[in-house]
């Protein structure tokens, strides 16, 4: 049986909010904040910048010590919702990939993130 390694990992709901897994949350120990970065050419995707101070950024909100850590970001919800079929009602689960030592985290999706939704109301019927 293979070892699972859990990511760390976002859940993006089409609301706008977002939760950190407990793994993204240890990653960021001493974030108050983040700043999200939509892409800004083809090929690039959306980063995540943990900040410390929460001036001109998204404030997180929950325990980091309980892994619940969460925050709203609505225009990354929109954005990525915005590319799935309307009757998509699932979350979207993003991994965090680290760019290097100090920049942040790219946001990548997970390679079945969106599939399990797409077969729920299939396998209902």
């Amino acid at each position: 049986m293979p070892t699972f390694l859990p990511s760390p990992q976002l859940t993006v709901y089409r609301n706008g909010h977002v939760n950190l897994n407990g793994e993204a949350t240890r990653l960021m120990p001493t974030a108050a904040a983040v700043l999200l970065l939509p892409p800004t050419t083809p090929g690039t995707r959306w980063q995540l910048l943990p900040r410390q101070a929460a001036t001109g950024a998204i404030v997180l909100s929950g325990r980091p010590d309980r892994g619940n850590v969460r925050f709203r970001a609505a225009a990354l919800a929109a954005a990525l919702f915005a590319a799935l079929p309307p009757d998509f009602g699932g979350p979207l689960y993003l991994e965090l990939v680290r760019l290097s030592a100090d920049e942040g985290y790219e946001l990548v999706a997970l390679r079945n993130s969106a599939q399990h939704n797409f077969l729920a109301p299939a396998q209902a019927a």
